[in-house]
C-alpha cells in the first residue's frame, strides 16, 4: 500500500474479497479531478464475471455505507490480468501446475542473474519449486526472485 487511504480501503475491502473465495492482488487510488480506485483480484483457476460483479456490488455497497473516500471517483474492479508478474509466495501457489519464466539472482555471484522455465510444482515456506521440461526439480527461494511471468 502506497498511502494512508489505500491501507483503509485495504482493511474494508479484503474481508469482502475473501467473502467471495477471492484473493486481493493489489488496490490502487488515484486522487485527482477524475479519482479512481482499481481493485485487483485473483483466484485459483481464474477470476470470471460473476466473481466480479458481485464483489463490484459488495464494494459499492460497502463504500456507500463507510464513504471513505470523499468527492467523486470510479470504481474498478477487474482480474489482475494475464501478463501481471508473480511476485508473492501465493501468487506462485496459485499458479500451480503452469509453466513460469523466473529471472532469479544467483546467490553466489554478485550482481549475476539467471533464468529458469519450467511447470511450477509447489510454493510454500519462501520457495518455488519447479520441473523443468526435461523433468527435473528445481528450487527458487522467493528473495531471489526478480520476475516472474507465466507462459502461455
Amino acid at each position: 500500500m502506497s498511502s494512508k487511504i489505500e491501507t483503509k480501503l485495504f482493511e474494508l475491502i479484503n474481508p469482502l474479497v475473501d467473502s467471495l473465495g477471492l484473493d486481493l492482488v493489489e488496490i490502487n487510488f488515484t486522487a485527482n479531478k477524475k479519482s479512481r480506485l482499481a481493485v485487483f483480484v485473483d483466484k485459483q483457476g481464474g477470476v470470471d464475471l460473476d466473481d466480479l460483479t458481485n464483489l463490484n456490488h459488495l464494494i459499492s455497497d460497502m463504500l456507500d455505507a463507510e464513504d471513505p473516500i470523499k468527492g467523486a471517483y470510479t470504481l474498478e474492479v477487474s482480474s489482475s490480468g494475464l501478463d501481471r508478474p508473480l511476485k508473492s509466495e501465493r501468487d506462485f501457489w496459485r499458479k500451480v501446475g503452469e509453466q513460469v519464466k523466473i529471472v532469479y539472482k544467483n546467490s553466489e555471484v554478485a550482481d549475476k542473474t539467471e533464468e529458469i522455465t519450467g511447470e511450477i510444482a509447489a510454493a510454500e515456506n519462501g520457495v518455488v519449486s519447479l520441473k523443468t521440461a526435461d523433468g527435473t526439480p528445481a528450487e527458487v527461494a522467493l528473495a531471489d526472485i526478480i520476475k516472474g511471468k507465466l507462459i502461455y
